[in-house]
């Protein structure tokens, strides 16, 4: 193995600083927006769960990340209700008739948090308040199968009603 000369351990110094400046540098710039910049904060409260939702996930407002969920915890006051802190970029309107649902983010299973509906005659929301959680697909979807289930069992009964006692006898005395 060969020694270096006092010139190539410059050389190699000098790159290594280098590459390590430009290194933390990119990072700066790239984690400055996270980092430092001013955010509204808003909260949502949901009933039920919100699995898969974490810490770091986006919030989205017509389809464009607007901020980030900060907190996701058990509200103290109601144990079925999970309390999810925003934080929006500072300025992002939000108008007092949008809500906010948890929905799927792909085919990953991670969830992220949409803000949808609002109009521009709603007054705008200050930060700190709250955003009334909106109905998520699945919970819609959920709702309708219980429905259904429901009338189901109505017409099963019926059904019944009318196959038992005298109407069944009337039927197998016409057949």
């Amino acid at each position: 193995m060969s020694k270096l000369s006092p010139a190539q351990k410059t050389r190699i110094g000098v790159f290594l600083v280098v590459a390590a400046g430009l290194t933390a540098l990119t990072l700066f710039v790239k984690l400055s927006d996270t980092l430092f910049a001013d955010r509204d904060h808003y909260v949502v409260r949901v009933k039920g769960g919100v699995g898969g939702l974490q810490a770091g996930a986006d919030v989205t407002y017509n389809g464009i990340v607007v901020g980030k969920v900060e907190d996701v915890k058990v509200d103290p006051r109601d144990v079925a209700v999970v309390k999810l802190d925003l934080g929006l970029r500072e300025g992002t309107p939000v108008p007092e008739d949008a809500v906010a649902t948890v929905v799927l983010q792909g085919i990953s299973g991670q969830r992220r948090v949409d803000l949808s509906g609002g109009t521009n005659e709603a007054r705008l929301r200050k930060p700190g308040e709250e955003i009334p959680a909106g109905q998520s697909v699945v919970d819609e979807v959920v709702d309708t199968v219980k429905e259904l289930v429901g009338e189901v069992k109505e017409m099963t009964k019926s059904v019944s009603r009318l196959v038992s006692g005298d109407a069944a006898r009337r039927i197998e005395a016409t057949l």
